[in-house]
């Protein structure tokens, strides 16, 4: 999405083709503290939770409008992907709110972009239930790994941020160990290091560091420090201020449909199942489209009630990374207030769109619902109430031929009807 990729056959940049920089300005920021450039040296700079997070990137903010102040008025749109779904509701909060202690922040925001988020982790714990649907494990695979999804899904619900964590990290061990599928991002690639590691070369050549500023600090790809000191926020859900955000601004969610980490599906059902914003029903009412982008079906998108939800065909987790055309398409509509385009032939029908159906229960682990639970037990009850009566049946009509056919007297009677009573 920068101006520029590195190319390491040529060791050297070249002009990106699909640059979001082509028609808006761009400013990146390594985050959290401790991640590429940025830097502490204090165990105490570490953020520990999302709030501590978002309040350095508004300070960071306030600091830039300052040195750039021709910039407060122009459109902001605050954007990342993944974990980035954690803090940027959080940062989101803090400018509409204005931050009484950290100052104010007179930026114009328009709106949040979010790449496959990890809003809560709750929506996607069913991991057996994804690659089960891939076919990377059949149903004794999901049974096997039961034991460990549920660990999981316990400690999530009992917000115990460091079993689940524990439990997160064996289980897609485990799925790894079973499927040998050698990463998560994308379940048609099998290697992203080159890809995602290769400009390290670039960005830590010494006068590249001389002309960015960073002086002698080292670049980290992959912080262990920031990681361990995030585990205590590891399952607090941030979809509320989300929902705060969308009674105010337009919102763009967007997922790679080949994303294992976090699954397209089951994080749209939880947005339609719990989220609760003054146009929600705008939302759900409309109806989900096919995205045509170069004579193709790029994607599906369904907008409605300031909320653009846009699946991503043929992508994973890096959406800009493995289609960057289809994103700068998708980046440019969103922000410039237009509907993506559908297929020539395809004709909307959003008054066939039927209402959508919340269902009481809740979605376990293990993917049964509450209600297939009571169903079950209902069905328990009438088969054992059945068959209690098929047996009281029997038992009375064999006394009844006793009584009719046997010479008994007056004792044996009243103890078959003492019996079946």
């Amino acid at each position: 999405m920068g101006p520029f990729e590195y190319d390491a056959a040529t060791k050297k940049i070249k002009a990106r083709q699909w640059s979001w920089a082509k028609n808006y300005s761009l400013l990146f920021i390594d985050n959290p503290v401790g991640a590429g450039f940025s830097f502490t040296n204090s165990k105490e700079g570490f953020v520990r939770d999302m709030d501590s997070c978002a309040g350095h990137l508004y300070d960071a903010l306030r600091q830039f409008v300052a040195i750039f102040p021709e910039l407060k008025k122009a459109p902001l749109y605050i954007a990342g992907e993944s974990y980035a779904g954690r803090y940027l509701p959080a940062l989101g909060l803090k400018i509409h709110q204005q931050d009484p202690l950290l100052g104010k922040l007179d930026v114009n925001l328009q709106g949040v972009i979010m790449g496959n988020p990890v809003l809560n982790r709750d929506s996607i714990a069913n991991y057996s239930a994804v690659f089960q649907q891939w076919g990377l494990i059949d149903s004794q695979g999901a049974e096997a790994i039961k034991p460990l999804q549920d660990a999981y899904y316990d400690a999530i619900k009992k917000e115990n941020d460091e079993k689940a964590f524990e439990f997160r990290n064996k289980l897609l061990d485990k799925l790894q160990d079973m499927t040998v599928q050698p990463q998560m991002f994308n379940i048609l690639k099998d290697d992203l290091n080159g890809p995602l590691t290769s400009f390290i070369e670039f960005v830590t050549r010494p006068v590249v560091k001389e002309a960015i500023h960073v002086g002698n600090i080292e670049f980290t790809f992959s912080n262990g420090s920031v990681h361990e000191m995030l585990i205590p926020d590891f399952v607090s859900d941030v979809s509320s201020k989300v929902m705060t955000l969308l009674e105010h601004y337009k919102i763009l969610i967007y997922c790679g449909q080949l994303d294992l980490t976090a699954p397209c599906v089951q994080n749209a059902q939880a947005r339609r199942s719990h989220w609760q914003w003054s146009y929600r029903e705008d939302f759900l009412k409309a109806p989900r489209k096919p995205w045509w982008y170069n004579n193709s079906v790029a994607g599906y998108v369904k907008s409605g009630g300031r909320l653009t939800e846009v699946l991503v065909r043929g992508a994973g987790h890096l959406v800009p990374m493995d289609k960057p055309a289809q994103m700068h398409n998708l980046i440019d509509y969103f922000i410039r207030g237009f509907d993506l385009p559908f297929p020539p032939n395809y004709i909307p029908s959003p008054d066939e769109t039927p209402d959508y159906f919340i269902e009481d229960s809740t979605e376990g682990s293990t993917g049964l619902t509450v209600g297939l639970i009571v169903s079950i037990m209902f069905n328990i009850l009438l088969i054992v109430s059945f068959g209690a009566g098929v047996i009281y049946v029997l038992r009375w009509k064999s006394r009844t031929e006793a009584y009719f056919y046997s010479n008994v007297d007056e004792t044996s009677i009243s103890e078959s009807v003492l019996t079946m009573s």
